[in-house]
């Protein structure tokens, strides 16, 4: 009888990229612009424009 459940491969997978991300979304201060959180219709398409035109003429 064996007592793993899991194929032997399964101990050489890598934690998923996304999965690590979506960790740092749940800090404090951090407003994740990814997987759809939060919903598109909520961002400020208009003010997020205007800061990143602010630091592009800022920075370069």
């Amino acid at each position: 009888m064996h007592d793993r459940r899991l194929a032997a491969r399964a101990g050489e997978l890598k934690p998923s990229a996304v999965r690590e991300l979506l960790k740092h979304s749940k800090l404090p201060g951090v407003i994740s612009l990814g997987g759809g959180i939060p919903a598109p219709e909520l961002f400020d398409t208009e003010g997020l424009e205007l800061a990143v035109q602010k630091v592009m003429s800022e920075r370069f």
